[in-house]
């Protein structure tokens, strides 16, 4: 079951080894443990590392942004991102490029990326670069962050003519390859053709893949993902895929983001080493502790299930600070924009 908005779930050879995760706090903050605050989704609804980073940080910088409720305009609410309210963010992108000079900003937050690499050919995903350019920004966020914290999606998966069972196969085994060294878990999901796209589905002559198509494509999927060092789950998906290694995911996941806060040393003061990194660019709290978890698995089951999400759905519980409708990439599969005119966040 696809979990796949505008924002990617929302939707090389192996080199050495990556930067560890997370960043340290300034001791300024106060900062607590990542148990004590909320995970925020940036975004399942919208693209927000593509196309409003500047919006995110100009937030980030006030310490709180407004909310409005999408099933009700009127319930506005007030989500504070102070260090000590935050447990941590939760990035959903297809082209997170924009966001990678100002990752130093993130210092003291604990966070990881779920970025969804497709080969679609624009009848699908028509506001896209191109695939290779999208590669080259996974490995770039991987060599700064790690490779544990920046999670390949592969969804959704749909079928028509063009898409076929073999073309996905093909497909997840060569970005696989390219990946190899810069991620180490994989999540794949199958497109549910909900009424807000099923005119555009139909266009396309794409189907939802049955029971049995899913454990085809899971085969192979989940042989590439192994070659490539990876392991694979899937996003809300009542199949069991498990006899073929392919697990049932956390896309959201609490102990992921309490994993990432502890090998950061969230809490611990900055260093004026830190000082000089950051005026570079880089944050020296992102790149120091290579070996904190390295080779960390992926988390399959959260510690507290997210009551708001669907049966399947293994998510820890989150605030999104997204809106439907502002996402402007144009995927035909996108359940968040529904046909109306793009608004801005």
């Amino acid at each position: 079951m696809s979990l796949t908005s505008c924002g990617g779930g929302a939707p090389p050879s192996a080199h050495g080894a990556k930067p560890a995760f997370g960043g340290a706090p300034s001791s300024a903050h106060g900062a607590k443990p990542a148990s004590g605050g909320l995970i925020v989704s940036v975004s399942r609804r919208t693209d927000v590392p593509a196309h409003y980073s500047d919006w995110f940080f100009n937030k980030l910088a006030e310490s709180a942004v407004t909310v409005r409720n999408p099933f009700n305009p009127n319930q506005v609410k007030t989500v504070v991102l102070t260090p000590d309210a935050v447990a941590g963010f939760v990035f959903w992108s297809k082209n997170p490029a924009p966001m990678l000079p100002r990752l130093h900003l993130l210092r003291g937050y604990p966070y990881y990326f779920q970025f969804t690499l497709n080969a679609y050919k624009p009848d699908i995903e028509p506001g896209m670069p191109p695939l290779s350019e999208r590669i080259d920004t996974f490995r770039r966020l991987s060599d700064t962050i790690g490779a544990e914290r920046v999670i390949w999606r592969y969804d959704p998966i749909l079928l028509n003519a063009t898409y076929t069972e073999n073309w996905h196969t093909e497909s997840y085994a060569a970005i696989a390859e390219a990946l190899k060294g810069y991620a180490v878990r994989s999540t794949i999901s199958f497109i549910d053709i909900y009424k807000n796209i099923a005119k555009r589905m139909r266009l396309l002559g794409a189907k939802e893949p049955d029971a049995e198509s899913m454990k085809r494509i899971a085969i192979p999927i989940s042989s590439s993902a192994a070659l490539a060092g990876m392991t694979v789950d899937s996003c809300a998906e009542q199949t069991d895929l498990s006899p073929f290694g392919i697990s049932h995911g956390s896309c959201v996941s609490r102990a992921l983001i309490d994993k990432i806060a502890s090998a950061s040393g969230r809490g611990a003061s900055i260093t004026s080493g830190d000082d000089a990194a950051i005026t570079s660019g880089v944050d020296a709290s992102i790149t120091s502790g290579v070996d904190a978890l390295k080779n960390a698995s992926a988390v399959s089951k959260p510690i507290k299930k997210d009551p708001n999400q669907r049966p399947a759905c293994g998510c820890s519980p989150s605030v999104d600070i997204g809106a439907y409708g502002t996402c402007p990439s144009g995927c035909a599969y996108c359940y968040a924009n529904r046909g109306t005119a793009i608004k801005s966040l």
